[in-house]
């Protein structure tokens, strides 16, 4: 028994290690299993990360696309807006025009008939004196000086503009507004400017220009009767910010239309008077400069 004790042993060492050893073979083909299932999961997880990640930048690029056209169709509806304006102002922007024609071209016939007695050396009756001609050329001069400044404010409010923010002398542009659109509303209403001094806000000069133009005309368009119309503009800063107030003695708005007004295609005006957008591309374009319309 002793000599088969030690032998007995060696078996049962033997053995156990067998089994550790088995033991550890299927720990480690559990390990490279359960390892081979991770990375496949890693894997497909991956891949559908990718994917998904691949659909939100297709989603984020048809976005942009997306906001890109409407900021394009914006840009062309303040456009079609801006010249739809102009066509209203049509009859007062002629009339600007015509008024200065109306004496400039008997003055320059006056000139071209003071020219050819001239060359010919010949008096004429119908040339003036020679201390008038001066007069003549100047008054010449002032009539297409007021021709050149009104083709001037229209090419400045009908081209597309910039649309960053910078200083604005309001009073000067409110003005420039009124000039342009005086002629047209001089028959119903007469308007006022009530401005404050230094009143320089951060804003867009084309834009302001739009909206201001859009309230005035709205203005006049309320007046019905014939003469007795009164428009004010009154710019004043308060509070750190620059106020512009349009106030009419028109007839107003309905109260039940009041939450309307601002609502794109909302109109109440008669077909022909309005494309229902004024008020809503005014809002828009006063939220652009970071300001409040009401």
């Amino acid at each position: 028994d002793q000599a088969i004790e030690p032998l007995r042993l060696a078996l049962l060492r033997a053995m156990q290690h067998v089994h550790l050893v088995r033991e550890n073979a299927l720990l480690v083909w559990e390990m490279e299993r359960r390892s081979a299932e991770i990375e496949n999961r890693v894997r497909e997880r991956t891949l559908e990360l990718e994917q998904s990640n691949a659909r939100l930048l297709a989603e984020r690029a048809q976005i942009e696309a997306d906001l890109a056209r409407v900021s394009e169709t914006q840009e062309q509806l303040v456009q079609v807006e801006k010249m739809a304006s102009i066509g209203l102002l049509t009859a007062g922007i002629a009339h600007e025009i015509n008024n200065p024609l109306a004496f400039l071209f008997p003055d320059f016939e006056l000139i071209e008939s003071w020219l050819e007695a001239t060359r010919q050396g010949r008096p004429s009756e119908r040339v003036p004196p020679l201390d008038d001609l001066g007069r003549l050329v100047a008054e010449c001069r002032d009539g297409l000086d007021r021709i050149s400044r009104l083709v001037r404010q229209l090419r400045v409010f009908s081209h597309p503009g910039r649309q960053h923010l910078g200083p604005v002398d309001v009073n000067a542009l409110v003005r420039s507004v009124v000039g342009l659109v005086d002629r047209e509303i001089a028959g119903r209403a007469e308007v006022t400017v009530y401005a404050g001094e230094g009143c320089i806000a951060r804003a867009n000069e084309d834009h302001l220009r739009q909206v201001l133009l859009n309230l005035l005309i709205n203005s006049s368009q309320s007046i019905s009767a014939p003469s007795g119309g009164r428009i004010e503009l009154v710019v004043e800063q308060k509070d750190g910010e620059v106020v512009i107030r349009v106030i009419d003695n028109g007839c107003g708005i309905a109260s039940e239309n009041l939450r309307r007004v601002f609502d794109p295609f909302f109109t109440t005006k008669p077909v022909g008077f309005g494309t229902g957008l004024g008020l809503s591309i005014s809002r828009d374009l006063v939220k652009k400069m970071d300001g409040t319309i009401t």
